[in-house]
């Protein structure tokens, strides 16, 4: 690539040399490392080094990189706001989850206990029952014989 850029400076420089001033080696240098940039925004290369800045814009450079940096500060605060919520709730779900299982589980006792005292209740029911209907077969044996 080192000598594309160097051919494509030369084709440009001396297919327009009688229009363009005699450029000392340092400017030589700086079009060539603005070629490259030229080339690395237009090919889209991993990355590239900007281009000095213009006098009296450092101000104004130093004013946008202080604003960058108060937008990021602000952005950080909220997305820990948001955090510290998100892990609130989660913990308070948690807890009513925790709630409800003790309260199904205490439900399931009480259903349980109730059930066994209602079978306990209708056990009797039904053994006196059955002695009545045994009571009245037997009658009716002893009636036949």
């Amino acid at each position: 690539m080192h000598v594309t850029i160097d051919l494509n400076f030369e084709q440009c420089v001396l297919g327009n040399a009688g229009c363009l001033p005699q450029l000392v080696p340092d400017q030589v240098r700086k079009l060539k490392q603005l070629s490259v940039l030229t080339l690395a925004e237009t090919n889209k290369v991993q990355f590239a080094a900007g281009r000095d800045l213009r006098p009296g814009k450092l101000g104004s450079m130093i004013q946008t990189l202080t604003n960058w940096l108060s937008t990021s500060d602000n952005l950080l605060l909220s997305i820990q706001v948001k955090i510290k919520c998100a892990d609130t709730m989660t913990e308070l779900a948690k807890k009513n989850r925790k709630e409800v299982e003790c309260r199904v589980e205490e439900a399931k006792k009480s259903l349980s206990f109730k059930a066994d005292i209602a079978f306990q209740g209708n056990e009797e029911g039904i053994y006196s029952e059955l002695g009545v209907v045994m009571d009245y077969e037997e009658d009716q044996n002893r009636s036949k014989r």
